[in-house]
């Protein structure tokens, strides 16, 4: 600002520069001049980044300070706390095919005093949750270690079964396991396909 208007060709190397490296300009707060002489203000000072500071620093930021003596605005990177969003309740339709989810419901309904009740209601659901949260810890928490057993054990029978393709038992077996990994893998599935309440 009030200064002679800076042409395409002065920068061309310096943005030739930045496109080659592949950088970008980090997020900024504060001042729009970062250098002044007193009668020309502009914008000289920049922090530029590249991709590997954005993947491990995606949450930082230029401020840029008032300047003092220094014809220079001073500028300092501060990475920020990003807060993780509350947890919200999930109801998964998994539950409803486990033996215990209906037990588990209707023990909570059964202390409702006044079904009519909004207050009532409420306290229901805030019951029902715990229980539910509680049944998912204990049978579908670690689905994922549980698939990998599965399929080694499946991995394990069909290897014996190639050695003794004629052996009933080990037949058997194998169709066991196969059922296990399947169900399994649903229940995955069923658990990624969630309604949110």
């Amino acid at each position: 600002m009030a200064g002679t208007e800076i042409q395409d060709f002065e920068v061309w190397p310096l943005a030739d520069c930045i496109a080659s490296c592949k950088l970008q300009q980090l997020r900024h707060r504060g001042p729009c001049f970062t250098w002044t002489n007193k009668t020309v203000w502009s914008r000289i000072d920049r922090v530029c980044i590249n991709t590997l500071w954005f993947n491990l620093f995606d949450y930082s930021q230029t401020h840029y300070l008032p300047s003092s003596i220094s014809d220079h605005t001073p500028m300092v990177i501060k990475s920020l706390h990003c807060p993780m969003p509350p947890r919200s309740f999930h109801f998964c339709e998994i539950w409803i095919k486990e033996p215990r989810f209906f037990p588990t419901v209707s023990s909570h309904l059964s202390q409702s005093s006044r079904p009519d009740s909004g207050l009532t209601l409420h306290a229901f659901l805030s019951r029902v949750k715990t229980g539910l949260l509680h049944l998912h810890r204990n049978k579908f928490a670690d689905l994922y270690t549980q698939q990998i057993k599965a399929k080694a054990g499946l991995e394990d029978i069909l290897l014996q079964l190639q050695l003794s393709p004629l052996y009933p038992l080990l037949k058997q077996k194998e169709s066991q396991q196969r059922d296990h990994y399947v169900k399994i893998i649903a229940s995955a599935l069923d658990l990624i396909r969630v309604d949110w309440i």
